[in-house]
């Protein structure tokens, strides 16, 4: 099943089930485009439309040469403009630095790209209760994110 992800500009997430076997390929395209013009119930702001899935992209660890490969399948298909090109050809290549290059590749530049791909209302990173649960997740404390509306 394809579920397409997006934030409001307020924050709040929608969610449009796109599952191939129901939708033809025009029809997903209307679905996310009529979702495009909606506002959010509850603010009455428009959205922001993203490709980001809000969940786990690995779990249950937390080694370097785990995480690099499982996020940059996601960035891949994230960057499509091609901006982190030169990162995912460094992380596709990895193994062929030492530990600590490896360690600044993950904790600095993979995971600013990956960051840079959270939508509004939302952050990549672990959960709160499970540090090795890596995804994009809804942050719930308005606290920490200045929401518009």
């Amino acid at each position: 099943m394809a579920i397409f992800t997006f934030a409001y500009n307020c924050g709040h997430i929608g969610k449009i089930n796109l599952d191939q076997s129901k939708f033809t390929m025009g029809e997903r395209t209307e679905m996310i485009d009529e979702a495009s013009n909606q506002d959010c119930p509850d603010c009455k702001v428009g959205i922001e439309v993203s490709s980001v899935e809000i969940g786990t992209i690995i779990h249950g660890t937390m080694r370097t040469e785990d995480l690099i490969p499982a996020f940059t399948e996601v960035l891949k298909r994230l960057d499509t403009k091609k901006k982190f090109k030169k990162l995912i050809e460094d992380c596709e290549n990895f193994m062929d630095l030492e530990p600590e290059e490896q360690d600044e590749l993950l904790q600095e530049r993979l995971w600013d790209a990956m960051d840079s791909f959270s939508p509004k209302g939302c952050y990549f990173g672990c959960t709160k209760g499970d540090v090795s649960d890596y995804g994009y997740w809804v942050n719930f404390n308005e606290d920490e994110y200045d929401f518009d509306c």
